[in-house]
């Protein structure tokens, strides 16, 4: 469990990197914002998502542990490789390598923490494992701002295989390393947990289609609904570090360094505090729990953070971040760990990976993209924080009435516990 939630740090960490680095690289290679989202997103959500679907139901049937650590190595070389990209075309093709290698590890690794949990306590340890990746986000964030001061002060110069490359690419070698290191720890002191008691024939297509089909206004309410928040997070993980130096004048490294700090701490705290509120409520008998605390994380997050799009200070901006990160953090496990209590063992990987495929391909892939394409036609002195003010205003619209719309179908299943219905 510990072991998997440092790899889903790490996997976080160089997911989210180039947010700090985006001055940097575009400078050096002259890249628009649109290319720059394209980068952050696109390259390596496309091939991410569809590829967490296939290895979902690998690990479905196969080994978790050795698909994951496979996975670990792929995504580490990548991300070094990045450091000696030598144009736009071959950086954005070592991100789809990151995605590859990064495909395999959350729904192995939710599926190997299922397993070792009843259903009535996997929203706990499910909850830890998914506020990793929030630390593996903000520690990207401060560790990227901790090697660009080191390039900059000339600490690194005496280094000779360092010395020649540019800040950013120092960064990303950086960031690579320690993926080996716990690839290597895990293959030599993890096993493969038991699975649940199932039936012996595997889990087959047909049978992911009719449990979606079953149960396809439930399972719409907490992909659609719950994912615009993810959607809104990865919008502004990507770009906020960059509107902080355009539009406050801070170096990447302070954007880091105080993005990174919220997110630590605020960003943590909700992604502890939000599920275990839904588990309290439902409890208590709210058996739409999921749906009403997405729903209102949601609405309330929006406000905050356009209101810190457009405050005229970097202090004020910063203030109205935390509250954001604490809600959309939160706010953004819940669907996958209502994934985990909800869907039967033998398709639980699978589902979730459907439901990774469309919040990566469309949040994290398109999200990025879509602001900085506004930010290219958009006029003023700040389209950037214009662009993404506005992808913020349309999710929480879209995603609050999926939420009320399909409450219903949440009211009538979505509970914690579910034992009987999640072996």
């Amino acid at each position: 469990m510990g072991l998997l939630s440092l790899l889903y740090v790490i996997s976080f960490a160089d997911r989210l990197v180039l947010s700090v680095l985006v001055g940097p690289i575009k400078q050096e290679l002259g890249a628009s914002d649109a290319q720059l989202g394209l980068l952050m997103g696109l390259s390596f959500a496309g091939v991410y998502s569809v590829l967490c679907l296939v290895l979902a139901r690998v690990a479905d049937r196969g080994d978790r542990r050795n698909l994951i650590v496979a996975g670990v190595v792929i995504w580490s070389l990548t991300t070094i490789a990045c450091a000696f990209a030598p144009n736009f075309l071959t950086l954005a093709l070592c991100r789809t390598g990151v995605g590859i290698g990064e495909a395999a590890l959350t729904p192995a690794a939710l599926s190997m923490i299922a397993s070792l949990f009843p259903a009535e306590r996997r929203h706990g340890p499910i909850s830890v494992f998914l506020a990793a990746g929030v630390l593996g986000a903000t520690g990207g964030f401060m560790m990227a701002a901790a090697a660009l001061d080191l390039v900059h002060a000339g600490d690194l110069a005496q280094l000779p295989f360092l010395a020649h490359l540019s800040s950013w690419r120092v960064v990303m070698l950086v960031m690579g390393a320690p993926g080996l290191v716990l690839a290597a720890l895990l293959a030599l002191t993890v096993r493969e947990p038991p699975r649940p008691p199932a039936p012996a024939e595997a889990s087959s297509a047909g049978e992911v289609l009719r449990e979606f089909a079953l149960n396809r206004r439930l399972y719409l309410a907490i992909f659609a609904g719950l994912g615009f928040i993810q959607l809104m997070a990865y919008a502004l993980g990507a770009w906020y570090p960059a509107i902080l130096v355009r539009g406050y004048a801070l170096t990447p490294s302070q954007a880091g360094y105080l993005f990174g700090a919220l997110g630590a701490t605020f960003g943590v705290g909700g992604a502890l505090a939000v599920p275990a509120l839904v588990a309290s409520l439902a409890k208590r008998g709210r058996r739409d729990a999921f749906a009403a605390v997405g729903a209102v994380c949601l609405l309330a997050a929006a406000p905050c953070v356009i209101a810190g799009l457009l405050w005229p200070s970097a202090s004020g901006s910063l203030a109205w971040m935390a509250p954001s990160l604490f809600l959309l953090i939160g706010g953004g496990t819940l669907p996958a760990v209502a994934v985990q209590v909800i869907a039967p063992s033998r398709v639980r990987a699978q589902v979730t990976a459907v439901y990774f495929l469309g919040v990566n391909f469309i949040g994290l892939g398109g999200a990025p993209w879509l602001v900085g394409a506004l930010s290219d036609r958009l006029p003023g002195a700040s389209p950037l924080a214009t662009g993404l003010a506005i992808v913020v205003a349309l999710c929480a619209l879209a995603g609050g009435a999926c939420c009320f719309a399909f409450r219903s179908a949440v009211t009538a299943r979505a509970q914690i516990p579910l034992p009987q219905e999640a072996p």
